[in-house]
């Protein structure tokens, strides 16, 4: 039997096509590749690291009255005052805006009035009773009714060898940075708070941070590792650094 002539150059076309094929497919997946490794390498140089959605996720809060405005991220929570009673701490909820030391408020609450509150979550640290609470708050100092009254901090603070009405900038805003620490029955607080006399009213933002000490415990505790505390504040200090005012 004769196989004709055009079935053997229609088989010879076909070959040579799906060998085409093959190429443009190789080429196209070697780009492909090529553009990964780039991208990759690009943002190794710029210093990026790859984040979840979640953890690249922020909330904005802008007060009321219009007055500042503040990013957070949203592994952060944000706090409410459930109840109020004159010179004594609120009760915040939820669970991660309250510790055995306010971190939401002071006990000198005569001071002035929290705004707004954000917490990082307990839920992450539930394993680790050393952790009570870490918050960024800001609050409205009533009784400091000129600039001098409220750079010069509060008599309420315990205020250790640490920092003492240091200089600082928000986003070109000047502050004055006090470090503050109390302690007493295993748990101690730490924190750093700024104040500023702005549009003739005194500001504070704050960051607290209350743990329990592992000495407290009659066996030994899971305690935080120095990348989770880096975590926290890193969280906290991303709230202040967007702090800005609005007029």
């Amino acid at each position: 039997m004769t196989v004709p002539t055009d079935f053997f150059q229609f088989h010879t076309q076909i070959r040579l096509r799906m060998k085409s094929w093959r190429y443009h497919f190789g080429v196209l997946a070697l780009l492909l590749r090529f553009a990964s490794s780039a991208t990759l390498v690009l943002a190794q140089q710029s210093g990026e690291r790859s984040v979840s959605p979640v953890q690249s996720a922020f909330e904005i809060f802008t007060s009321p009255d219009g007055v500042f405005r503040f990013k957070y991220s949203s592994l952060l929570l944000r706090c409410t005052e459930q109840r109020h009673e004159a010179n004594y701490p609120g009760l915040w909820v939820p669970d991660s805006c309250q510790a055995y030391t306010p971190v939401c408020d002071e006990p000198g609450i005569q001071d002035g009035a929290t705004l707004v509150c954000v917490a990082y979550s307990k839920a992450k640290f539930k394993d680790y009773p050393t952790f009570n609470a870490a918050t960024f708050s800001v609050a409205e100092v009533k009784r400091a009714v000129t600039e001098k009254e409220c750079l010069s901090g509060s008599s309420d603070w315990g205020l250790g060898p640490g920092v003492r009405g240091k200089p600082v900038n928000i986003n070109h805003v000047k502050f004055k940075l006090f470090e503050i620490n109390d302690a007493g029955m295993g748990h101690s607080l730490n924190g750093r708070i700024y104040r500023t006399f702005h549009g003739n009213q005194c500001y504070q933002l704050s960051i607290r941070i209350a743990s329990t000490s592992s000495h407290v415990f009659d066996r030994p505790v899971k305690e935080l590792t120095q990348k989770d505390w880096s975590e926290v504040n890193g969280r906290l200090k991303q709230a202040l650094d967007s702090f800005r005012f609005l007029k």
